[in-house]
Formats: structure tokens, sequence, C-alpha cells
């Protein structure tokens, strides 16, 4: 087993191999070799269509055994929040029954930082993904069970995480009756998928109440599934209007109108350390499909 630098000729069997790795990943399709091609992009000196922000000096690195690509590791530099520089994995995947080759990818990552001179890597973390792998605020997947188990053997920590819930098939509902008054305003912005996202506020004259944000999930994926979604990237309700129910009335109404212009599904997120709107999204006609978790490492030996 060898490990070389991405070289576009890679890029069919790279490609397979991400979808291989990604296909029970909730809310992750399959994508074509032009959409990969884009997002890795940055390795070749291009200019990246949905890969990685804020990620610099990007490195491909590729691990072959006998001619067959068996996994693949995306990693560069990224300036933290304290403006400090730290390694970044983007993605990292290898064959199921292959650790070695998983092995070989991390330790030569973590070469690639040490000679930098970082003291800290981060791995999956939410900017640093894909446009195409799930959805927005996604980590590391519970489903890439074996990727987790193989950083966390490395001594990655868990820093960061995201549960996913989606909603499949669902029908118009009534809305609760509100005691507030307040005026609609609606948004319904145009992205990459077939259907326009939605943007649904509650006014009191200037003043916002609460609010829904959805995007179409064709605006991640170009497959024709998923532009059936419909993704609820924000749901807030401004202090002093919560526990009224205001909550439950944006995101229902949001929903019963989204499936008026064609909409199937719908999925939502948060924090896997909100329990509030854990508890609130399990009661309203969603479940949980997936356990996302960014990971950490600390470079300085003891």
């Amino acid at each position: 087993m060898e490990t070389r630098d991405y070289s576009p000729e890679l890029l069919c069997a790279v490609t397979a191999l991400y979808n291989e790795a990604t296909e029970f990943v909730p809310n992750c399709w399959p994508v074509g070799e032009g959409e990969f091609a884009g997002a890795v992009a940055g390795v070749l000196g291009g200019k990246s269509d949905g890969g990685p922000e804020g990620v610099e000096e990007e490195q491909l690195v590729v691990a072959v055994d006998g001619g067959e690509v068996l996994g693949f590791v995306h990693f560069g530099r990224y300036r933290g929040d304290e403006d400090d520089e730290v390694g970044a994995i983007c993605f990292i995947c290898y064959r199921r029954g292959r650790r070695d080759v998983g092995q070989a990818l991390v330790r030569g990552a973590e070469r690639w930082f040490t000679a930098k001179g970082f003291a800290a890597v981060v791995a999956f973390q939410q900017r640093h993904r894909y446009r195409f792998y799930g959805f927005a605020h996604t980590y590391l997947s519970d489903r890439l069970d074996h990727v987790g188990a193989l950083l966390q053997f490395n001594g990655y920590e868990k820093s960061g995480g995201e549960v996913f819930l989606n909603g499949m098939g669902y029908a118009a509902a009534g809305l609760p009756e509100l005691e507030l008054e307040f005026d609609e305003a609606w948004e319904w912005p145009r992205k990459r998928g077939t259907r326009p996202g939605c943007h649904l506020k509650a006014m009191q004259g200037d003043k916002l109440l609460g609010e829904c944000v959805v995007y179409c999930a064709g605006d991640f994926s170009t497959n024709a599934e998923a532009q059936d979604y419909g993704f609820v990237n924000w749901l807030g309700v401004t202090e002093g209007y919560q526990g009224g129910g205001l909550g439950k009335w944006l995101l229902l109404r949001t929903r019963n109108e989204m499936l008026e212009r064609g909409y199937r599904h719908t999925a939502i997120s948060t924090a896997v350390s909100n329990h509030r709107a854990f508890l609130f999204y399990s009661n309203y006609g969603y479940r949980v499909v997936d356990w996302t978790y960014g990971l950490s490492k600390s470079l300085l030996e003891d």
C-alpha cells in the first residue's frame, strides 16, 4: 500500500470511494465527479466550489493498493477563532476492514501538521464540510463509525455535536391558536435547488417576534431526491415571546406552505446539548436519523 498526492486521473476512483463511504449517511446523496472535483479544486490551486471554507494549503492524499483506491484524507491549515493556526482534517475515509489504510492516512496528515508547527488539529468541523455532505451544521456522522473509532483511537476527542431529525411524508397540520397578534412576512429565496427556500417572520411593526428559515436540500445536493426535502436551518423566537406556542406555529405554518409548493419531507437539527430544542422537535413529527460530532486533538507532547 502506498499514499500519493491527489491528481485528476484519480478523480473517478476517489469520487466512487466517497459515495461508497457515505451510502448510508442520512441526508447524503451520491455525488458526481464534477461536483466532487469542485469541492477539492483548492487542492490543485483552483477555486473551490462546494469545498471547505477557511482552509488554506489544502492537501488531498490518496491511499492506493494494487491500483485500487482504498482511502483518502483532505486536510490543510485553518486559522481558528482565537486567530491561532491549527491543522484541519476536512474529510477522511477508508475502506472498512482496512484499518491500516486509515491509520497511514491519519499519521501522514499529522506529520504534515507537526512539520508546520501546529499545536492542535480539528476534524470534521461544520464549515469544513463538503457542500453535498449532508446538510448545513453536519459534523462526522455516526454512520461513519469506523472513521470516528479510528480518530478516537488516535487521541481525538469529541468537541461539538449536532443531532439531525427528519420528518418524512408529512401532511398539512392544524395551527395552534395564539393570543399574540402579529403580521406574517414571507420571502422565497432561490439558490441552487429546483425549489425555493422559505423565510417566514412574525412581525409587530418593525419588531421581530420569531422566524423560521428553510433551505431546499437541493441547495446542498443536485440529486433529484434531495429537491423534495426542506431543511429547517433556523427556528427562533425572541426572548420574552417564548413558551407561548409561537415556535410551534412558525414551524407548522412554514411546513404547510412548503407542502403546497411541492416539498414532501423536512429535516431539522440542533446542537446535541440543546435539550430544549431536541425535546421540542422530537415531539412535533421529527425522528432522529443521525448524530454527528466534531473532533479535536492536541499535538503537543505532555
